[in-house]
């Protein structure tokens, strides 16, 4: 994937993966869960014990002698018998010596295991790091918190309850990660007495290493000793493409002694189809792809792996982040010209979809509900699924936001032939146009279909309710957009008599039919699972049970500025209002300068895909 940008997103300009970045994590890895490593440390070795052995009697629902346990501030204001840890003093800590057995004996059911013993302990010898938190010392100076205040202070399970729930306030936009991107200003190298030797020969390669070693210097971590030349091609090999080198590879980078080596490994592996393919891979984990359609049915979905390999070919064509994601959301509004990309928006259809439910209705609800949350999910970072039942109780998320969000989705229609561009020769136009002229008869034939509205016409008609059954009915000219939708999805469970067919259509039926086959036994463009609009015009999307407020309009989430996004209708194929443009609204902002979540979020993939965390 090409960070850097199109002119419209200046703000991606971050090299991607820059040899020398690798090069220090491949040489000098951070060593998993050592006692320096503050977060490390509490999260594998010391939340579980607090959560497992000691909440059942201290936290916020009950609290045993006046103590709690899951919180820092909790601790250190203690119980009965004093604060339950002094930090860095464990032998003077309650905590410590009731664990210990040591004058209290807790848990009551039996001493922790000695590991789990010494964990507390060390914790408490580090200075009681809590993440999320103010240090203890920062604590004690500044006074602890009252009581009813103490859900301020990092609880053990996540963040504090939100006191107002229905407003968005000024500290909840001061978060770090919705402040505009700044470079910050790079760190010196280590220096001065006391550094080990590893911090002192470490290389430099990068800005990156700067900050690592900083990091390093102030935990007293000794970066690991280089690895030597077969391990690094290995290691290579396994972080880029997934697979062992093959032993020729390994003989020729231990073999070359020149300047840039290590580089041109790097780059050649970066430029391997191979890496494309596994980067790929973890996008399809985030857009939830599969090739059938989830529940109890399970449909298969035979042209589902056209959006796979598209993905695969933005990674490995370094398509420009912003471009990624304008075309998974809105290539039908913003790129209608190039076929090509019509299998982006395949991340709009990797919804579960259960073919023969008859509650349409409900079925349409639960499609937009995943299509919110995942867009949310994966361009965001925010967790937004709480909110459409409540204002968020612990992010920054009104119930108001989630419908504004559904609001870009809320005219979204399926097609599931959307031809597709692939590679070809370019004089081979016939097949263009044999594909746009079968796509043309295809919707001749769904003109005639559709007049036919007696129940005897339809096989499954009789499956669904009679309000469904009525909207069937109902002239196509006389629904409204959201009318239009339940029929477009309860159609594709029906299926056309033809020997219903009036004298007057049997003729030219049969005639666009037999064209149609004629076609197809040409060789037409493949087609792709794809979206659209159901209109110009959007169905009204409001919250429910709470009608009475009125629609909900397309808006970006309150604590990211809440501003209405401007949406003009975009022309369809005929050059009539075909679509709202609310989606191209939705993703030219997603990927805009005035949007620092998307980048800060794609960013921290990247790293966790290749580095682990």
């Amino acid at each position: 994937m090409d960070l850097r940008p199109t002119p419209a997103a200046p703000w991606l300009r971050v090299a991607f993966l820059p040899a020398a970045g690798i090069a220090f994590w491949m040489h000098a890895a951070l060593p998993a869960a050592a006692p320096g490593d503050d977060a490390a440390f509490f999260e594998e070795k010391v939340r579980p014990v607090l959560a497992n052995r000691c909440l059942s009697c201290h936290s916020d629902t009950k609290q045993k002698a006046g103590l709690r346990l899951d919180s820092l501030v909790g601790m250190l204001r203690g119980g009965e018998s004093g604060a339950a840890i002094v930090p860095g003093a464990p032998d003077e800590s309650n905590l410590v010596m009731a664990i210990r057995h040591d004058g209290w004996e807790m848990p009551p059911d039996g001493k922790l295991p000695d590991a789990e013993i010494e964990a507390i302990a060390e914790w408490v010898r580090q200075g009681a790091p809590w993440p999320g938190s103010k240090t203890a010392a920062e604590l004690l100076a500044e006074g602890l918190p009252e009581p009813d205040e103490e859900a301020e202070a990092a609880p053990l399970f996540g963040p504090p309850q939100r006191k107002q729930k229905s407003v968005i306030t000024d500290a909840d936009r001061s978060y770090w990660a919705f402040q505009p991107v700044r470079r910050p200003d790079v760190p010196p190298r280590p220096a001065g007495e006391g550094l080990r030797d590893g911090l002192l020969r470490a290389e430099m390669k990068s800005p990156v290493d700067a900050f690592i070693l900083a990091k390093l210097a102030a935990q007293g971590i000794e970066p690991v000793a280089e690895a030597d030349r077969e391990t690094l091609a290995r290691r290579l090999f396994f972080d880029l493409l997934g697979v062992p080198p093959e032993p020729a590879d390994v003989a020729s980078f231990v073999a070359d002694p020149s300047p840039g080596a290590y580089e041109r490994l790097v780059d050649r592996l970066l430029a391997d189809p191979r890496y494309g393919e596994r980067q790929a891979r973890h996008w399809l984990d985030l857009a939830r792809y599969a090739e059938s359609d989830g529940f109890r049915q399970d449909a298969f979905r035979p042209t589902a792996w056209r959006y796979r390999d598209w993905c695969i070919a933005a990674f490995n064509a370094d398509m420009p982040f912003d471009r990624f994601v304008k075309a998974q959301l809105a290539a039908d509004e913003l790129f209608a010209a190039d076929p090509a990309m019509a299998a982006a928006t395949g991340f709009l259809r990797q919804t579960p979809y259960e073919y023969n439910q008859v509650d349409v209705e409900a079925q349409r609800r639960e499609i937009l509900n995943e299509v919110t949350d995942v867009t949310a999910d994966v361009f965001l970072a925010m967790g937004m699924g709480c909110a459409r039942c409540h204002d968020h109780k612990y992010d920054p998320i009104l119930q108001r936001d989630y419908f504004a969000l559904q609001a870009f989705f809320a005219p979204l229609v399926w097609k599931d032939d959307m031809p597709l561009a692939v590679a070809q020769p370019p004089a081979d136009e016939s097949r263009r146009a044999a594909a746009e002229r079968a796509d043309a008869l295809r919707r001749a034939l769904r003109a005639i279909e559709e007049a036919y509205t007696a129940p005897q016409a339809w096989v499954g008609f009789g499956r669904f309710p009679p309000d469904t059954q009525a909207l069937i009915q109902k002239p196509r000219a006389d629904r409204t957009p959201f009318e239009e939708q339940i029929v477009r999805l309860a159609s594709r469970q029906l299926t056309f008599v033809k020997k219903r067919l009036l004298e007057a259509d049997r003729e030219p039926y049969h005639a666009i039919e037999k064209e149609l086959n004629a076609l197809k036994s040409q060789g037409l463009l493949p087609t792709t699972l794809a979206v659209s609009d159901v209109g110009p015009v959007s169905p009204p999307t409001t919250i429910p049970g709470k009608q009475a407020l009125g629609e909900i309009e397309p808006r970006v989430p309150t604590v990211l500025g809440g501003a209405a996004l401007t949406a003009g209708p975009v022309a369809d194929e005929d050059g009539k209002p075909g679509s709202t443009g609310r989606r191209a609204a939705l993703a030219t902002w997603l990927a805009s300068p005035d949007n620092p979540l998307t980048a800060r979020v794609f960013a921290n993939r990247l790293w966790q895909w290749h580095f682990g965390r």
